[in-house]
C-alpha cells in the first residue's frame, strides 16, 4: 500500500512538473516574439531561391538597397518554401538573436544568399526578414542583430532548413552540420592556445 502512495505521489509531481515547464516554456515563446514585434499572428516562410538564374548572370539579393524586399526577384528566383511551426520561429529567433559565440574564421566578405526567411503581419505585409548565405557566413537581417560580440547559430538555422525540406544550395543539411562543426571545433581549439599562451607571457 505504501508503494501504491509513494508511486502516486510520484507522478503527481512529474505532472506538476511538466505543466510548469509548459506554462515557463509558452511565457517564454510569446516574450521572445513580443520581444521583435512579432506576436502569435506572425506568418514566418521559409525559402530557398537560386540567386544565379542562366539568362540573368547576376548575383541577386532579394533584399533591395532600401531594404525593401524585392518580391518579384522572389518569385522569379524561388525553388522552394515552407512554413514554419511557431516552434521553428523561436529557434530561429535564438539561433540569430541569442547569444551565440562568433566564429571568424568562417566568414567571408561574399553574399551569394540561397535562403530567407520573411516574417508576415496579419494583414500580409513582409514585417521582418532574415536573408542567409551559408557559403559565406553571412546574413541581412531586419532587425539586425550585430553586436560585435553574438553571432549567429548556422547549424540550427540549417537544421530548420532540412526539417522544413528547403534543402541547401549545394550538397546536404547533414554535410554542411558536419563541416561546420568541425570548423566551429577548430576554431574554439585555436582560441583556448592562444589563451593559454597569453597567460603564459
Amino acid at each position: 500500500m505504501k508503494r501504491v502512495i509513494i508511486l502516486l505521489i510520484f507522478t503527481l509531481i512529474c505532472i506538476s512538473c511538466s505543466e510548469r515547464k509548459a506554462t515557463k516554456n509558452s511565457e517564454s515563446n510569446i516574450n521572445l516574439l513580443e520581444q521583435y514585434g512579432l506576436d502569435d499572428t506572425t506568418l514566418v516562410i521559409g525559402y530557398r531561391f537560386d540567386s544565379v538564374k542562366p539568362h540573368h548572370k547576376l548575383r541577386t539579393s532579394l533584399i533591395k538597397d532600401d531594404g525593401v524586399i524585392d518580391t518579384k526577384k522572389l518569385e522569379l528566383f524561388k525553388i522552394k518554401e515552407a512554413k514554419l511551426s511557431t516552434s521553428q520561429v523561436n529557434r530561429l529567433l535564438e539561433s540569430v538573436y541569442g547569444d551565440n559565440p562568433v566564429y571568424y574564421l568562417l566568414k567571408s566578405d561574399c553574399h551569394i544568399p540561397h535562403h530567407i526567411f520573411l516574417f508576415y503581419n496579419k494583414d500580409g505585409k513582409i514585417i521582418n526578414y532574415i536573408q542567409v548565405c551559408f557559403r559565406c557566413s553571412s546574413t541581412l537581417i531586419k532587425p539586425s542583430s550585430y553586436d560585435g560580440e553574438n553571432g549567429l547559430d548556422y547549424i540550427t538555422i540549417a537544421k530548420i532548413c532540412g526539417e522544413l525540406e528547403l534543402g541547401m544550395h549545394e550538397g546536404t543539411v547533414q554535410n554542411y552540420i558536419s563541416v561546420r562543426q568541425e570548423g566551429q571545433k577548430m576554431e574554439d581549439e585555436m582560441n583556448k592556445r592562444i589563451k593559454i599562451q597569453n597567460k603564459s607571457q
